[in-house]
């Protein structure tokens, strides 16, 4: 299903002029519920846009560079009632919820030129109401083939990551301009190439975004940043760096934006623990931790980075190395001045090489240096996390504090209602333990975890365990060896080679980098 809006839509201000002309020479008044009915463009770089679309009206840019602007609604994203049956973003635009067409020959919804583009790629949320919103897209797409444009030639479908999760859905996504950074080729006005705003480090998706639109008058000396629903901007799922290009809000990245979320909305972490409130991430919605599975992607899914269903959202423990992620020296670390920005290396120290979440690769980290545990509280509250004094690469640094992989010399320095256990030097947060179930029921650890006496993290596919109900998957067969359980992971889980899969076959997904697939 296709369905295009003119380029030219920069003659709002002639078209609302002849309007008003039209009903000045008629005598009749601004009928404002005619005029809501119709689609009016705008041209966001008139210091007038806002003006222009009338009392109660805004110019909405956020798709500026992949379709156009218009005028739409005013409302306050912090009462629903201010937008009936539509979605408020941050920047108080009303966008007219709508259901994607399902089948060939389903009629959109929207008045054209306004298509219906994907708000979510979960079937959970799709099925539970409307899954779109009406926007000025140039055209809509589910896979490559479906954008014939000389400009917009790859499908957003490919780069937010729902070819990538079985089940996931793909249709209604907007046609972007791809190999911008292979060809050399400039981006459209608005827009910028991800792989050229990123450090080489990061194997980002070769096409380009639209640039965040900075809204500074919404909200008094609270300036942010507005994308497309489902996208967010690189500098807020990453706080440290500034990359004002938009990107899919990945599960797990850092969200300040209910719509800027590829599935869910943003999911506040302070029920694990007051030192997490204010800590946002992605979240997509879940009833059981399968439906987490199809948002596993970069490689075999270990304890770190495996997302499980909490409080009815999907959730993963990789999310906390996130505020720590820096692009280069040069462009230092904005939350942190004290800070340096270290490029990344194969040992790390306590902090695992961790990339840009699902764009993988290696990301370079903040590095605050630290003497003792107390020298972190500071950073710990702007960053919304736990954190402890302890090392990264060969600096005693500022760390944020993760259940059974940073060292900890007092209970103090854990969070929930985990405490320090092991001997010194050794010690980490976990909890003494009589079943499984008292690590898979507190929301500190979850069901990544299992009991040996404390709670330890569970073994990925491919690897050796005690015991089936040790394995991340839950599933294991005989180790050839006869050292125990070896761990394999069942139908649709991600992978990176054979073995690791119960069937022994791991499909490798083309395109991916880092290349991964799902078993058979």
């Amino acid at each position: 299903m296709k369905a295009r809006i003119p380029r030219g839509l920069g003659l709002s201000a002639i078209a609302l002029a002849f309007l008003v002309g039209v009903m000045a020479s008629h005598g009749c008044l601004d009928d404002r519920k005619k005029v809501a009915a119709e689609i009016f463009s705008c041209n966001p770089s008139s210091r007038t846009a806002d003006a222009d679309c009338g009392k109660g009206f805004m110019c909405y840019s956020a798709a500026q560079a992949v379709g156009g602007s218009i005028c739409v609604p005013t409302c306050d994203p912090n009462d629903p009632t201010t937008c009936k049956g539509g979605a408020c973003t941050q920047s108080g635009a009303c966008l007219t919820r709508c259901t994607v067409p399902k089948n060939a020959g389903d009629v959109d919804e929207c008045p054209a030129p306004l298509v219906c583009g994907r708000l979510t790629d979960s079937p959970l949320e799709a099925a539970a109401g409307p899954d779109g919103v009406c926007l000025p897209l140039n055209a809509l797409c589910a896979k490559n083939k479906d954008c014939d444009s000389a400009v917009f030639t790859e499908c957003a479908s490919n780069v937010t990551g729902a070819t990538q999760g079985n089940g996931l859905l793909t249709s209604a996504n907007v046609c972007v301009q791809g190999q911008c950074n292979s060809r050399n080729i400039a981006c459209e006005p608005g827009s910028a190439c991800i792989a050229k705003v990123l450090p080489n480090t990061i194997p980002a998706p070769d096409v380009c975004s639209p640039i965040c639109t900075p809204v500074r008058d919404r909200q008094d000396g609270k300036p942010f940043n507005e994308c497309l629903p489902g996208y967010t901007c690189l500098s807020d799922a990453f706080p440290q760096t500034d990359a004002p290009a938009c990107a899919p809000g990945f599960p797990g990245w850092m969200c300040v934006d209910n719509l800027g979320c590829t599935a869910g909305g943003c999911y506040d972490w302070g029920d694990i623990s007051p030192k997490f409130k204010g800590f946002d991430t992605c979240a997509p919605p879940c009833k059981t931790d399968d439906d987490c599975v199809p948002y596993d992607r970069g490689g075999n899914p270990v304890f770190l980075t495996h997302n499980t269903c909490h409080d009815g959202v999907c959730k993963n423990f990789s999310s906390i190395f996130f505020p720590l992620t820096c692009l280069s020296a040069e462009n230092g670390c904005g939350l942190d001045t004290e800070a340096k920005c270290i490029a990344p290396q194969n040992d790390m120290g306590m902090v695992p090489q961790m990339g840009l979440g699902a764009f993988g690769g290696a990301a370079a980290v903040c590095v605050h240096g630290c003497s003792a545990p107390s020298d972190c509280d500071t950073l710990s509250g702007i960053l919304h996390m736990p954190m402890t004094c302890g090392t990264i690469n060969s600096f005693t640094a500022c760390v944020p504090m993760i259940p059974d992989v940073i060292n900890c010399t007092t209970s103090a320095e854990c969070y929930g209602d985990l405490t320090c256990e092991g001997p010194a030097g050794k010690a980490v947060c976990t909890k003494v333990c009589a079943n499984d179930g008292d690590c898979a029921t507190d929301p500190a650890l979850g069901t990544n975890f299992y009991c040996s006496g404390v709670c330890v993290p569970k073994v990925a596919a491919g690897n050796t365990a005690p015991m089936t109900g040790a394995c991340l998957s839950g599933n294991g067969v005989p180790d050839p060896a006869g050292a125990g359980i070896k761990c394999v992971s069942p139908t649709g889980w991600a992978c990176t080679q054979d073995d690791q899969c119960q069937n022994g076959q791991c499909s490798l997904l083309p395109g991916t980098n880092p290349q991964f697939g799902r078993c058979n």
